[in-house]
């Protein structure tokens, strides 16, 4: 090889190697512009959090503070700015569902450039337990710390899945709207319920299985026992009932009646229960 052909090729090779480290040192400082760009924006002053709303007024103090508290723990102390973008969005929404029992989620709304909406998710209580806690939607126990909530105190462990607890909510609505307040549903055995009313003396007996088989049936069995004579007559006047029994193929209805019989020792009253009519027969 010539002088002359060598000094050409050594030229070329100094002109890839310097193109070759400028695409190097613009990427490195690319990777290096990004993140920069990116903590720099972050934590401009107009995007730092200024604002905080939530949307239950009962719950607000308390889920400003465990947000305020989540917040601060969240960035170093360095930055001294809590920024739209940089919101620890998991931490703040564990700390509010473990802090506020009546929750069951949490969602967030970014308002640029500087307001941060908290929308809460009540739990929606349908009984309650033996315990005292109230049993949601999706059979979840939580404690009740704000008000007294009237419902029925629910004492059976048959009633298990979401499902359950939907159907026999449904059919406790129904009941409550034609009889009054249902104070409390036992069971009974390994499959039966018994629903005491809290403003009448009298309680309804129905079968589980039959309620998770036909809710509407069941229904439409109580509605015309309840317009059956004479009962709709003891329901509305100075008589009172013992129980309404919708667990057979007929109508069973029981009154009670108290009997008064003296004696050289004394006065004694006792209470029968006798059948008080089979109207309709499956």
């Amino acid at each position: 090889m010539s002088a002359k052909k060598y000094l050409v090729h050594q030229e070329k090779r100094r002109a890839s190697y310097s193109f070759g480290n400028k695409i190097l040192l613009t990427g490195l400082f690319c990777l290096l512009l990004i993140p920069g760009a990116y903590l720099s924006i972050s934590f401009a002053p107009f995007l730092s959090i200024s604002t905080i709303t939530v949307s239950d007024p009962e719950f607000q103090e308390e889920a400003l503070q465990i947000t305020d508290a989540a917040l601060n723990g969240a960035y170093l102390k360095v930055f001294k700015k809590r920024s739209m973008l940089t919101l620890p969005i998991s931490t703040i929404k564990e700390s509010l569902l473990l802090a506020i029992p009546e929750i069951n989620n949490v969602a967030f709304r970014r308002e640029f450039p500087s307001t941060l909406h908290i929308l809460l998710f009540r739990r929606e209580p349908q009984f309650r337990a033996e315990t005292g806690f109230l049993i949601d939607k999706q059979g979840s126990l939580y404690e009740e710390r704000l008000r007294q909530i009237k419902l029925p105190l629910l004492l059976t462990k048959n009633i298990k899945t979401s499902e359950d607890i939907a159907l026999l909510k449904g059919f406790t609505d129904k009941v409550e709207v034609r009889l009054g307040r249902i104070e409390t549903i036992r069971g009974l055995g390994d499959n039966d319920l018994e629903f005491r009313l809290a403003d009448k003396e009298l309680k309804l007996l129905l079968n589980l299985g039959q309620l998770k088989k036909d809710p509407e049936e069941l229904w439409s069995r109580l509605l015309t026992s309840l317009d059956t004579q004479p009962l709709s007559l003891y329901l509305t006047g100075t008589s009172t009932l013992d129980y309404i029994d919708l667990r057979f193929g007929n109508k069973v209805y029981f009154k009670k009646q108290s009997t008064t019989e003296t004696t050289a020792h004394g006065t004694s009253t006792a209470t029968t229960t006798r059948l008080l009519e089979q109207p309709l027969q499956e």
